[in-house]
């Protein structure tokens, strides 16, 4: 699934404001790589993980993935 990085952060539920921060501070990666710019778009795929900060991580499953929040027009 292709998806915009700040879409994929909501679920957390932070502002967009918040969520541009933390990427431009260098603290969001996708499998250990990090996320250069809010804008990116991005594949991700179940078994993915989303690492913000130090502390917190996402796993992307089949489940997080059928969430309305990604599949709204």
């Amino acid at each position: 699934m292709r998806i915009r990085i700040l879409k994929l952060l909501q679920p957390r539920s932070v502002s967009n404001g918040e969520s541009r921060r933390l990427i431009l501070a260098r603290l969001v990666k996708l499998n250990d790589v990090v996320i250069p710019s809010p804008d990116n778009i991005i594949d991700i795929h179940p078994g993915d993980k989303i690492q913000i900060g130090k502390h917190e991580e996402i796993e992307i499953t089949e489940e997080f993935l059928a969430q309305d929040i990604f599949h709204a027009k």
